[in-house]
């Protein structure tokens, strides 16, 4: 049976390129980064399975008055099993991240570029090539009329981008009946390039925002005024090295196997260049390791808070703006066993259990007390310039979703 799923998979690959070709034209960027949203892509998609054959197609629609239509569109696609005691689900996200600078990209970002195994566009990794792997495997079982153990459902998840607050995280808190307790959960948004790697464990993201209060005058005049600017500056420098400061908490599992402090957003403070500015607002994006307390993080920001507060006669202030809890899941979880077994059976040799710096779906899952892993085989190109993903690895993903799927 194995023998006949993977000349079948195999067999499949120009579909794939012509799936993922579909899915790059229709750019699904989320409201918030100057998108439309997913509507586009998520009927492009029910009308492709519905084209296959495929009928247990739901969609669930998180309000959204930000887009026209006033919704963000989730797609459950089932493939029922022998048993339906529980389900197995692969769940991808439909939405992807703007291009960036146009200038950096050799073709079109909307438009799939083919050489030899590699297709480029943007969101051909992340995260279409989760949408296409997990469809392939759930069409090559409807084909060939081999049901999986368990029902298998492909979720087609809006806005993970941006948190999944009208995603995964609106299905699990207003459609909870959706998941049973015994439910096994993957998710194809993070891999190793030789597909060997499953991430079972998440560091905690803190999003803080820093704000520098000084004086405002004129340029030509400093010494009128307090510049908030310079005052911030310091401030970014310095929190810079809390990175070296915690070093030596640590966990060989993530990569990097520290905790991470970036600056990383800066806000406009005055609009003409003649003006020194009062005010100056930034965020730092901080990944902490579950060893971590974050009360001695906030202890070594006051600190130096107060240390440039008192070198500028300035004022900060700082506030949690987002936060993600930590999350992992056991090693000996039925889910990751199976999934071990599943990746040797098609690719062969040992798995490594990773942990990650980034925020999966997974974690949503597991902070409901559910099992979830994150896998598939990556080039990591995500989010870069000339984006781009190997179709073997497409194929490659899944073969091994089938086996996943038959395995009781």
């Amino acid at each position: 049976m194995h023998d006949r799923i993977d000349k079948k998979i195999e067999s499949l690959g120009n579909l794939a390129v012509e799936l993922q070709r579909g899915l790059t034209e229709r750019p699904a960027v989320p409201p918030n980064m100057g998108g439309t949203g997913e509507a586009e892509r998520a009927a492009f998609l029910k009308e492709w399975f519905q084209q296959q054959g495929i009928t247990g197609i739901e969609e669930f629609d998180a309000p959204d008055e930000r887009v026209e239509g006033g919704v963000r569109p989730n797609l459950i696609v089932t493939l029922p099993g022998r048993s339906h005691a529980k389900s197995v689900w692969i769940i991808s996200h439909l939405d992807i991240v703007p291009p960036g600078e146009r200038s950096a990209w050799t073709d079109d970002p909307h438009r799939l570029r083919q050489d030899g195994d590699l297709l480029y566009g943007r969101g051909v990794e992340d995260n279409q090539q989760g949408i296409v792997s997990s469809t392939l495997a759930l069409l090559t079982l409807h084909q060939l009329e081999i049901q999986p153990e368990y029902d298998l459902k492909l979720m087609l998840a809006a806005d993970e981008e941006s948190g999944s607050e009208m995603g995964a995280k609106y299905l699990i808190d207003k459609h909870p009946d959706l998941f049973g307790p015994k439910d096994e959960f993957i998710i194809p948004d993070h891999g190793a390039p030789d597909g060997m790697e499953i991430q079972i464990a998440e560091k905690s993201i803190y999003s803080l925002k820093f704000t520098t209060i000084g004086k405002q005058c004129h340029a030509a005049s400093p010494q009128n005024g307090i510049n908030a600017f310079v005052a911030a500056s310091e401030l970014v420098v310095e929190l810079n090295g809390l990175c070296d400061r915690f070093a030596s908490v640590s966990d060989e599992r993530f990569q990097p196997p520290y905790s991470t402090f970036v600056p990383t957003k800066k806000e406009p403070n005055v609009n003409a260049t003649n003006v020194l500015p009062g005010e100056d607002r930034f965020f730092m994006n901080c990944r902490i390791l579950p060893q971590l307390d974050f009360e001695d993080v906030a202890e070594a920001i006051d600190e130096i808070k107060g240390k440039v507060e008192r070198k500028h006669t300035v004022q900060i202030s700082w506030e949690i703006d987002a936060y993600k809890p930590s999350s992992h899941t056991a090693e000996t979880a039925p889910v990751v066993i199976k999934l071990q077994k599943a990746v040797q059976q098609v690719r062969g040799g040992s798995t490594n259990l990773v942990g990650i710096g980034g925020g999966t779906i997974a974690g949503d899952f597991r902070q409901t007390g559910r099992d979830a892993v994150v896998w598939s085989t990556l080039l990591n190109t995500a989010h870069m310039p000339d984006e781009h993903c190997s179709l073997r690895n497409i194929l490659a993903d899944a073969k091994v979703f089938c086996a996943f799927a038959l395995s009781e």
